[in-house]
């Protein structure tokens, strides 16, 4: 059961580890008997790790929903609890709606798209239909959704094909078996926070990635091939003790539920087709979007969880974001940076800045200058582009009490770029999403990330992605800036 259901939106304010500390000693977790928690929830207390089949777990004690390019996993004991019940159904329509938005980005030819669009119909139907509290556990193999429902013919095959569709990535140009992104969903705080122990205990070799103090927030973490997500954040002011107290993903916005999953997950449809070939906070920009687009909002804690196999990525848009995924503390949360949460891609607070670096350097009419305040919001430090391109990265450290707001406006900074260039870039939208969708595709067949700036010139009329100079009628961020600069 949730801990805590639906707290007041004015308590729903996200405290960092170090937060906490200055409040309350720290607690040392006993992470092998959280683990053991966690097995004997399933029957299987006194387990070996050596001979432990994930696998097994999950074919014999969790629900299979596979759905597109991803195959979720939802605990049986879960079904009881009718909330729980109705997340999974959000969160199953909030995955569908979100790939068919994906195949509206890369623009499907006609019948295609008609074709997409009728697999998503009857899919998102057979969601509808769901009688969840009379699905029971079998053997291992019997526990996909299709069975459990009674799926008809239609509905059966239309999985099939929307899962090869995803899965193998044609319709981006991409040439290979069917993918699969596994998602495992636990409902319950306590559970979820017990699967991390786990999944120190189950693989030893990375016990110091998994036993931590700090692990009562975290909300997603990657196991072998498999994304471990909360459906519900950590209680605000929480304590490692009271680890399985929780407060809802849609405390503070009715589809934040949906929002937190749709990111994360996104997240992982992008490194799936990309890999290397895209930088993280490109992917995470490219995330963002996709939920603004679905929900008119990204009110989220999920920034920065790019898996582990993105670490050697080329970055051609000036790193910033939680590294650790999933947690952005007070700074993100509640900072100016979040006003509106992404509705407008963040263009006033990025104007607002802009004109205020100009002031800070005394030159009123000048574009690439942008406002830093500190912590404590009384001093400032002016930032200047370019942020995009191999030259972004050459620039000096900032103060500590400035970095906190760089990742934020970093963050805004490339949310609003990826919206400008899908949506303006080219003076028409037609033309500039015809563009976009043209450069998604070409990435997609890139040898390496060494290659991806000359993409960019490739779909976007011979404009470089970024240069010293910054031209306005030339390099897209030079033009970015000027059209930031007229809103």
């Amino acid at each position: 059961m949730k801990s805590l259901a639906r707290l007041a939106l004015a308590t729903a304010v996200l405290f960092t580890a170090a937060d906490r500390a200055t409040s309350a000693p720290p607690v040392e977790l006993d992470h092998g008997a959280l683990a053991e928690r966690f097995l004997e929830k399933f029957e299987r207390g006194g387990s070996s790790a050596s001979d432990f089949e994930l696998d097994e777990l999950l074919a014999a004690e969790f629900v299979t929903l596979r759905l597109g390019l991803f195959d979720l996993y939802f605990p049986f004991q879960s079904l009881a609890d009718k909330s729980a019940r109705s997340d999974l159904q959000r969160v199953a329509q909030a995955l569908l709606d979100a790939q068919e938005r994906w195949l509206d980005w890369i623009a499907l030819p006609k019948e295609e798209a008609a074709a997409a669009e009728d697999e998503v119909k009857v899919l998102r139907g057979w969601i509808k239909s769901w009688k969840l509290q009379k699905w029971e556990a079998g053997e291992p193999g019997s526990n996909l959704a299709l069975e459990l429902s009674a799926a008809d013919e239609e509905v059966r095959s239309t999985s099939e094909v929307f899962a090869e569709r995803m899965g193998v990535g044609s319709d981006l140009g991409l040439e290979r078996s069917r993918s699969r992104e596994p998602v495992v969903l636990f409902p319950e705080r306590e559970l979820f926070v017990e699967a991390i122990a786990f999944a120190g205990w189950l693989r030893s070799d990375l016990e110091h990635e998994f036993w931590k103090d700090d692990i009562h927030t975290w909300t997603n973490f990657y196991l072998e091939r498999y994304k471990f997500l909360a459906m519900d954040y950590a209680s605000p002011g929480g304590s490692a003790e009271r680890y399985g107290e929780s407060m809802d993903m849609s405390a503070r916005t009715p589809t934040g539920l949906e929002q937190q999953t749709v990111q994360l997950c996104m997240n992982s449809l992008i490194d799936n087709y990309f890999g290397d070939k895209v930088p993280p906070t490109f992917a995470g920009g490219l995330a963002i979007n996709l939920v603004v687009d679905l929900f008119e909002e990204c009110n989220t804690r999920a920034d920065g969880d790019l898996s582990e196999r993105r670490t050697e990525a080329v970055e051609i848009f000036v790193p910033g974001g939680n590294p650790s995924g999933g947690f952005l503390g007070t700074i993100g949360a509640d900072s100016r940076w979040r006003d509106g949460q992404g509705e407008d891609r963040f263009v006033k607070v990025l104007r607002n800045s802009q004109k205020g670096g100009a002031k800070e350097m005394k030159k009123k009419k000048e574009l690439v200058f942008f406002e830093l305040r500190d912590e404590a919001g009384r001093e400032k430090k002016v930032l200047s582009a370019p942020f995009l391109g191999a030259k972004a990265s050459e620039r000096e450290e900032i103060p500590a009490a400035f970095e906190g707001d760089q990742l934020e406006f970093l963050r805004a900074y490339r949310c609003a770029f990826l919206w400008w260039l899908q949506n303006e870039s080219l003076g028409k939208e037609k033309a500039s999403r015809a563009g976009f969708a043209a450069f998604l595709k070409k990435v997609a067949m890139l040898e390496s990330a060494a290659e991806i700036e000359g993409a960019f010139a490739e779909c976007f009329e011979g404009a470089p992605l970024s240069s010293p100079e910054l031209d306005r009628k030339g390099d897209l961020e030079g033009r970015f800036l000027y059209w930031l600069s007229r809103k």
